[in-house]
């Protein structure tokens, strides 16, 4: 990861042309591009993914740049299709998170990183974290910008955060001028668009899927317990959201592991994805923008 550039007359020089750049892209194809330039002058960014995520629909990729293509569906099949249902970024916009700019460890389960979700979908395909820029269209209407490093694999060091942290209200503003220019919240928002009607109707189905997942098997606090597993929480983190002790939770996971005959968390995940796969309620390939 290159290091934070030192500001000089030069530099200062480089990060306004830049921004303006961003500016005048502002409502065109080319002002993610070239917001991504302006901000990896001063610290490296090697992917960036830029998406639309409303309330009980299917989020829609709107941007996307520098993920390689052996780890291209890995990483954009996971979020888009399923596994937004399970990552910590679209669990915590769909709980309301106040717009901002975010790191991995400020929005995810204590236990995230040993989850078999991030070790099958962030580090299998050489991504270690992921920080995001969160931006209200409405009440119910987000953008969210994600940078992520997918080729070298290292984290964000804190200043480099702390650089991102402080340009927050500079790049809040200008997506949202970009998104006013393209008429983003206008063009994927109206309930009589088939579209948003498709990724609603998508939503609810991998939502009827998870929610459904062991039912025939577990009672409904093993369930609860198989879907904070699923999500990352460590059994003192599911203690505190169940409000009982954390032996009560390990009790709840030995049994639903043994009425489902497994015995590690990987396992619980293969049986969800079995179960996804299975079910009448099986998701459709979703409707990304990015790609038309």
């Amino acid at each position: 990861m290159a290091a934070l550039r030192l500001q000089s007359s030069v530099f200062d020089h480089q990060w306004y042309s830049r921004i303006g750049s961003a500016l005048s892209a502002a409502g065109t194809e080319g002002f993610v591009s070239e917001l991504k330039a302006a901000l990896s002058l001063v610290l490296s960014l090697e992917c960036v993914q830029f998406a639309l995520e409303r309330e009980g629909e299917q989020p829609v990729l709107l941007y996307e740049e520098g993920i390689p293509e052996n780890t291209h569906a890995g990483l954009i099949g996971r979020y888009f299709d399923f596994g937004y249902f399970l990552d910590p970024l679209c669990l915590a916009v769909q709980g309301g998170i106040a717009q901002g700019f975010y790191s991995m460890t400020e929005v995810a389960p204590d236990n995230f990183t040993k989850s078999e979700y991030y070790k099958r979908f962030y580090a299998a395909n050489g991504v270690s974290e992921d920080c995001y820029f969160v931006v209200d269209l409405d009440p119910a209407t987000k953008l969210t910008l994600c940078f992520f490093q997918g080729r070298s694999g290292s984290r964000f060091t804190t200043k480099e955060l702390d650089f991102l942290r402080a340009v927050e209200p500079l790049v809040r503003q200008m997506l949202l001028l970009h998104a006013r220019t393209k008429r983003i919240g206008e063009r994927h928002g109206p309930v009589s668009d088939e579209r948003a009607q498709q990724r609603h109707l998508v939503a609810d189905h991998i939502k009827q899927a998870f929610d459904t997942f062991g039912s025939q098997t577990l009672s409904p606090r093993e369930r609860h317990v198989a879907k904070l597993i699923l999500r990352g929480h460590s059994a003192k983190s599911a203690s505190d959201i169940l409000r009982v002790s954390v032996e009560t939770v390990r009790m709840h996971r030995r049994h639903l592991y043994a009425k489902l005959n497994i015995n590690a968390q990987s396992e619980l995940f293969a049986s969800f994805l079995d179960w996804l796969s299975t079910s009448e309620v099986s998701p459709n390939t979703p409707d990304n923008e990015a790609s038309k």
